[in-house]
């Protein structure tokens, strides 16, 4: 196709993931960027595909990318995911799961380094079973004495499923009056931490275990809620 529209460029690497291709592509002298992106439709018709998705310029390469969908998608288990020493070895608390990139590399991410974490999409996208895969993650790596979780869940759906786990602080909140005085009561805590950092002259969590006896450490606190906007909805009304 390239070569039919008079683009000088070569196809110099193919990475190949659950869901996607990509094809790295390396232009000749004097071609412009915009040119491979003007051609998507081109590329789409020629290889019989939906539709194609033209990365201009692969971040860290000389190159362009132009991802193709699978005709048939690779399953991604977690039990593949939770196996990786990279997830095993990392001193991280909250190392989370999240899935294989465009190459097939498993990916994760650690939560302490971003504390608010917004899961959003259309219907069947797969949010449920990103949130669940977070929540398995959490409680395969460590135990309630490090991991204490806050679950709300208006629609009384997804997160029942965990009901009973060790990890909870409280039984899943499935009342919008409830979940009000829930969320205060984690911020008391938040307050109540914050003070005993400030008397013991230490940043975070990691600070105040580092200096603590065994029965004072404290365990993270992660908050989960399913369908936000409802809640937040609810509560206006």
């Amino acid at each position: 196709t390239l070569e039919q529209f008079g683009v000088d460029a070569n196809v110099v690497e193919v990475a190949t993931g659950p869901s996607l291709t990509r094809y790295e592509i390396q232009l000749g002298p004097g071609i412009r960027v915009n040119k491979i992106t003007t051609l998507a439709d081109n590329i789409a018709m020629s290889l019989a595909a939906h539709h194609v998705r033209v990365e201009a310029p692969i971040p860290g390469k000389a190159a362009i990318g132009v991802e193709v969908p699978n005709s048939v998608r690779a399953l991604v288990t977690l039990r593949e995911m939770c196996d990786s020493l990279e997830f095993h070895d990392s001193s991280s608390k909250l190392m989370i799961c999240l899935g294989k990139d465009v190459a097939g590399s498993p990916r994760y991410a650690d939560l302490t380094t971003m504390p608010h974490l917004l899961i959003g999409g259309a219907t069947n996208s797969g949010k449920s079973i990103g949130l669940a895969t977070i929540i398995m993650s959490l409680i395969m790596r460590r135990s309630p004495k490090e991991v204490r979780m806050v679950m709300i869940d208006p629609k009384r759906v997804e997160l029942s499923l965990f009901e009973g786990l060790p990890h909870l602080m409280y039984p899943v909140v499935k009342d919008v009056k409830e979940a009000a005085g829930v969320l205060r009561a984690v911020w008391r805590e938040m307050d109540k931490r914050y003070d005993l950092f400030s008397e013991k002259q230490v940043r975070n969590i990691d600070g105040w275990n580092a200096k603590a006896d065994p029965e004072d450490k404290l365990p993270y606190i992660v908050v989960i809620i399913d369908e936000l906007a409802d809640l937040m909805i609810d509560r206006k009304s």
